[in-house]
């Protein structure tokens, strides 16, 4: 039996201390069984009765570190603003997932696709904005 694939890169880290969970949309029934593997850079795999296989894409670099050094982290499935499945899982640490770590690639193209839609000034302002309250979020 072979599990389906499904590609995800719309979900939050969340850490508390030391715990890390992680939450995406998800209403696929009860889980009896989960893994969650991890090679410290771009992508984890979080398996579920070993009939899916989610592929978690494009996690920021701020959280890698973290999460390599991990025992556990709690999953938090959600059908719209509602927790439907929570559940932790410990983190199988393997050496290569082989997908390949585009996250900087992403985002460079992402920003330029905004800088052409919104237009150099406008987004010359967006930015200034946003490190504005990046600096005020750190005092």
């Amino acid at each position: 039996m072979s599990l389906e694939k499904i590609l995800v890169d719309d979900f939050e880290i969340l850490q508390n201390g030391d715990e890390y969970a992680i939450s995406f949309q998800l209403d696929d029934g009860m889980v009896f069984d989960a893994d969650f593997v991890y090679d410290g850079r771009n992508c984890a795999i979080l398996t579920r009765n070993k009939t899916k296989a989610f592929l978690l894409i494009n996690i920021l670099p701020t959280f890698r570190k973290k999460l390599s050094e991990a025992k556990s982290i709690s999953v938090f499935e959600e059908k719209g603003k509602e927790v439907v499945n929570a559940y932790e899982v410990e983190i199988k640490h393997v050496d290569n997932i082989p997908y390949p770590d585009n996250f900087e690639k992403d985002t460079e193209d992402m920003l330029n696709k905004l800088k052409e839609d919104l237009g150099e000034q406008e987004y010359d302002e967006l930015v200034k904005g946003l490190v504005k309250i990046h600096g005020q979020s750190k005092k």
